[in-house]
């Protein structure tokens, strides 16, 4: 396993998308609030990843599920037999960044915590989209998926199963992340997962059931892992 490395996110996000996403238009008088936490989290905010290069040492078919050694760390799940012909993963945990955890909003709008949690989400869509292209760029790939631990119906990676790649990346120390006791991380707007080298496309969605899931790429395939 290679040692992790850490990157520093650029962040410099559209205040028009940031405005349409909040639907401000529906609220013109919040304007102003609106405008001060924006400039107040774009000021602070300051996206991270951790990320790796290792290996499958075995993989074992265990009924519906696939286990997987990845150096001290054993994960388990339905999801994992999408990793069937792959030997190199690129664990990672990226995240909108902790700096605007304590902010008080209390003298803002009502809506601020929405609000906050807005441009946390484009600081997280930075974070990730800038690790993929690391990857593509550093190793030469041209196509990568990421499976994650509680994305999708529940039997198809238990969320319990972070804890394996946050063993592997320092317990998401080095970017200021936090894996509860019960596998929520903190801050909120933070994923982690493991990419991989694939030809094929893969998002757990397919197999997901949840409706009106904001975070849909494709629709439910009417199959389950």
């Amino acid at each position: 396993m290679e040692p992790a490395t850490i990157l520093d996110i650029p962040f410099s996000p559209s205040y028009e998308k940031y405005t349409k996403i909040i639907r401000l238009d529906a609220y013109p008088d919040a304007e102003d609030s609106a405008r001060m936490l924006f400039d107040a989290a774009v000021g602070k905010l300051q996206p991270k990843c951790i990320v790796t290069t290792t290996y499958i040492d075995s993989r074992i078919k265990e009924g519906s599920e696939m286990v997987l050694k990845v150096g001290s760390s054993t994960f388990k799940g339905k999801v994992l037999s999408e990793l069937d012909n792959v030997h190199r993963l690129f664990p990672y945990i990226a995240t909108c960044g902790n700096e605007m955890e304590t902010y008080d909003t209390s003298s803002l709008d009502m809506l601020a915590p929405f609000w906050l949690d807005t441009i946390k989400m484009m600081a997280l869509g930075a974070a990730r989209l800038h690790i993929s292209q690391y990857i593509k760029d550093r190793y030469g790939i041209e196509k990568i998926n990421s499976v994650n631990p509680g994305s999708g119906n529940v039997d198809i990676w238990p969320v319990q199963e972070l804890t394996g790649i946050f063993d592997i990346l320092d317990q998401g120390t080095p970017i200021g992340v936090q894996l509860t006791p019960s596998s929520l991380m903190v801050p909120n707007k933070t994923i982690s997962g493991m990419f991989y080298e694939s030809d094929t496309s893969f998002t757990s969605c397919r197999y997901c059931e949840r409706e009106n899931c904001p975070g849909r790429k494709e629709p439910f395939s009417g199959k389950r892992l």
